[in-house]
C-alpha cells in the first residue's frame, strides 16, 4: 500500500489534474477511499484547484518585442545619420564612461582583497568579547 506523504506530497496534484496514468490513478482512488486524511486532503485541494480555475484569469503575458526593438532600431538610425565628428564623439563618451566604470569595479575588488589580506595584522583585545573585536 502507497504511503500517505508519498500520495499526499507526490501523486495528489497530478491526481487533481488528471496527469496520472490509469493505474497511478487507480491506486490513488483506492487509497482515497481507504484514509479519511489523504481524502479530506483530496477535498480541500480540489476546492482549491476549483477556485483558482475560475477566480484567477488564465492571462498569458505578452511578449512585444518590436515595442522594445524599435526604438532602439530608430535611436541607431539616427545616430548613423549625425556627422561624422559627433558620431565619434558620442561614442567616445560611451567608452570613457565605460572605462571609468570598469576602473571603479578594479579598484572596488582591489580594496576588498586588500582589507582581507590585512585583516590578520589587526590587534585583537583579548578581554573584549570576539563579536566586538570584529
Amino acid at each position: 500500500m502507497t504511503s500517505c506523504s508519498h500520495i499526499q506530497n507526490t501523486l495528489l496534484g497530478p491526481y487533481q489534474e488528471n496527469a496520472l496514468p490509469d493505474n497511478e490513478r487507480a491506486v490513488v482512488r483506492d487509497h482515497l477511499d481507504a484514509c479519511a486524511e489523504c481524502a479530506r486532503e483530496e477535498r480541500e485541494m480540489a476546492r482549491m484547484l476549483h477556485l483558482l480555475h475560475t477566480r484567477v484569469g488564465r492571462h498569458e503575458p505578452r511578449l512585444d518585442l518590436w515595442a522594445e526593438f524599435a526604438p532602439k532600431m530608430a535611436a541607431a538610425q539616427a545616430e548613423e545619420r549625425l556627422p561624422l565628428p559627433e558620431r565619434l564623439r558620442r561614442r567616445a563618451a560611451t567608452f570613457w564612461g565605460n572605462v571609468a566604470l570598469g576602473a571603479i569595479l578594479f579598484t572596488q575588488a582591489v580594496a576588498l582583497n586588500t582589507a582581507q589580506r590585512l585583516q590578520k595584522y589587526l590587534l585583537v583585545d583579548p578581554f573584549l568579547d570576539p563579536e566586538e573585536n570584529t
